[in-house]
């Protein structure tokens, strides 16, 4: 049995596409289902580029107004600042008020965690694409290694 290469159908839990498994990592796979994971992986990606679009525009929107309204920048400069900060570059314009100072404060706090969360979700898809070429199944393996021969117990020792 060492070798031998075992298939059996297996079912993603996220997605629900089926594949091929076996005890070799690298298994070929039929042509149709190379094109329905690549399929899916750009549905996933267009999907999760119009989440990140729109939170992004959310994100900018609030601090354009914060700039505009607590710092009383015109709008073109508000967005400008908000997109630096959104970006992790700074701001362009000089923070004036008190009121606008804070805001200035949460707002790179938010925008540092926000721009990492919106790289995590642009780069899920792909990630879980990448594992389908594997096939990784924890449980599977979990139930593989508890099927393996136990080696027998060695000549008994304790003679006296």
């Amino acid at each position: 049995m060492s070798g031998a290469l075992t298939l059996r159908n297996v079912v993603c839990r996220d997605c629900g596409v089926a594949g091929l498994a076996g005890r070799s990592i690298l298994v070929d796979v039929s042509l149709a289902t190379r094109r329905a994971l690549r399929r899916t992986l750009i549905h996933r990606l267009v999907r999760n580029a119009g989440v990140v679009g729109t939170l992004l525009l959310a994100a900018l929107g609030i601090g354009a107004m914060g700039y505009h309204v607590l710092d009383r920048l015109p709008w073109l400069d508000a967005a400008l600042n908000a997109a630096m900060i959104l970006t992790g570059m700074g701001p362009v314009n000089p923070i004036s008020t008190p009121a606008a100072k804070v805001f200035a404060m949460g707002y790179a706090l938010f925008s540092g965690v926000f721009f990492l969360t919106m790289v995590a979700v642009l780069l899920a898809p792909a990630l879980h694409h990448f594992l389908h070429h594997f096939h990784l199944d924890l449980s599977e393996q979990e139930s593989r290694k508890a099927q393996r021969p136990q080696p027998p117990d060695g000549p008994s020792r304790t003679q006296a």
